[in-house]
């Protein structure tokens, strides 16, 4: 979650405030429950220190609390695009930000074109069905009330037990403040929707302002060593 003080134009002056929205989904849980779920992962993160003093921290890990919950590495995250409100130039911004993440992962992201779907939570659907791709869009605190207040973003992914008593991501959502991303220069658009897209892969924050996954930022718009170090780990999860 993106937090836009004053809908300012300048990327420097603009403080983040971001928040990641995971949740975890069981055929028992209903639609309302699994958006009453933002931050499950919170009792369950934990902090690796890299030796450079970076650290970074996944926002949830398996039930055995020894790994990250992580997607299938052999298997593309394909993901739509809702362009309805979104700036000019937007085309450019995912596709930097996706490939970001993809090259800091090794996970292969599949763009499945554009799309005029709206559901911004619960798109896992019923365990017999295929999970609806990664969705990225634009909306305003009206339609998605996370946003609301001086947010510019939210960003998170959905988890399914694939196998026995292992969880699996298997989709996301990145859903932009229209006004305030609007505002941004194209650099802190991009920082943007990389940090939230690696909300998407499995990160949660950080206390280190060093790093873009920093919940707090006024300046960081590249991914920091210690993003860079828990991204390798998320990419490097078990094929099934």
């Amino acid at each position: 979650m993106l937090s836009a003080h004053g809908r300012t134009r300048s990327s420097l002056l603009l403080t983040a405030a971001l928040t990641a929205l995971v949740v975890v989904f069981n055929p028992t849980t209903t639609g309302e429950q699994l958006r009453g779920m933002l931050g499950i992962g919170q009792d369950l993160t934990f902090t690796i220190t890299t030796s450079g003093g970076a650290g970074y921290e996944f926002a949830v890990v398996q039930p055995d609390g020894r790994e990250p919950v992580t997607w299938d590495p052999c298997r593309e995250i394909r993901y739509v695009v809702n362009p309805d409100g979104a700036p000019a130039g937007y085309t450019e911004v995912v596709s930097a930000a996706v490939a970001d993440v993809s090259r800091a992962t090794g996970l292969e992201f599949s763009y499945a074109g554009t799309t005029d779907d709206r559901r911004f939570s619960d798109r896992s659907g019923p365990l017999d069905s295929t999970p609806a791709p990664v969705l990225i869009g634009w909306a305003t605190p009206e339609e998605v009330p996370d946003l609301a207040g001086d947010v510019a973003g939210v960003g998170g992914a959905e988890a399914a037990h694939l196998e026995r008593d292992r969880l699996t991501y298997v989709t996301g959502v990145v859903v932009l403040d229209r006004d305030p991303f609007s505002d941004m220069g194209q650099t802190l658009r991009q920082a943007v929707l990389t940090h939230e897209l690696g909300h998407v892969v499995g990160l949660d924050h950080v206390d280190d302002p060093g790093q873009l996954m920093y919940a707090e930022t006024t300046s960081r718009s590249t991914l920091g060593a210690g993003d860079l170090d828990g991204l390798a780990v998320l990419g490097s999860g078990p094929c099934r």
